[in-house]
């Protein structure tokens, strides 16, 4: 059975909010698709309510298509404190940071 990077994780070993690449799986014709965990909240100290976590998903499914090239699906994690982001190919973090404060921004200002 393949292993599940995240059950792996030392979630005590990192802080968030952070974005960083879980892995890159490739393809029978040689596509690439990344896996990138987007986190806004720390593992096991809270988590986004229900409602919340399903209002960004669907917004930042949205904006992130208009400001990354490639986004396949940004979905919630089971325990609400983060996203995975499946791209094609191999973004750059600094980029999805950009994107995603960018898209978070508009989101506050159309919220006021």
């Amino acid at each position: 059975m393949a292993e599940v990077e995240s059950f792996t994780l030392d979630h005590t070993a990192v802080k968030a909010p952070y974005i960083r690449l879980i892995g890159v799986e490739q393809g029978p014709s040689g596509d690439e698709i990344s896996n990138f965990d987007v986190r806004f909240v720390q593992p096991n100290e809270g988590e986004i309510p229900t409602a919340g976590l399903h209002t960004i998903e669907h917004l930042l499914a949205s904006l992130l298509r208009d400001r990354v090239d490639g986004v396949i699906d940004i979905s919630p994690f089971g325990c609400r404190t983060g996203f995975h982001l499946i791209t094609w190919g191999r973004p750059e973090v600094p980029a999805l940071v950009d994107a995603i404060t960018d898209s978070l921004r508009f989101i506050a200002e159309k919220a006021e």
